[in-house]
């Protein structure tokens, strides 16, 4: 059901059809967390979107569950400056030096691999995509 069309239940002043609705949001909600199949992502997802919902039947948008498009590309910015960082750590003048993190333990190629292999995750979500493994 679409949200203008909830929107005009609630102008009607339809509330048998508006409760029925807050109930089938919750019911949604409730079974995304009792029947979950996916990641701990995907129950986080579906639990936003259904939350975004009720919070707009109840006239409360401004509440907002989903991050909204500009705090993921602020997440995804920190993400990629940190991972700059990081491969950008791995070459040092002194070719013997060993990288470290700033609580002094070694970096090594799969902690560097594990990285941008998260961020290139991270990316592919935010543009819409699904990367094979």
């Amino acid at each position: 059901m679409s949200i203008i069309k909830l929107h005009e239940q609630e102008e009607n002043n339809e509330p048998k059809e508006f409760n029925t609705t807050i109930q089938r949001v919750l019911m949604h909600a409730k079974e995304a967390v009792f029947e979950r199949q996916g990641s701990i992502d995907d129950l986080a997802d579906t639990l936003a979107v259904e939350l975004d919902v009720l919070a707009y039947l109840l006239g409360i948008p401004e509440i907002g569950f989903s991050p909204s498009t500009a705090d993921k590309e602020l997440a995804l910015k920190a993400q990629l400056q940190d991972l700059h960082a990081l491969n950008h750590s791995m070459f040092k003048e002194d070719i013997n030096e060993v990288p470290r993190f700033t609580n002094g333990t070694e970096i090594t190629a799969k902690d560097l691999a594990d990285m941008n292999i998260n961020a290139l995750d991270n990316i592919a979500e935010l543009i819409g995509f699904e990367l094979e493994e």
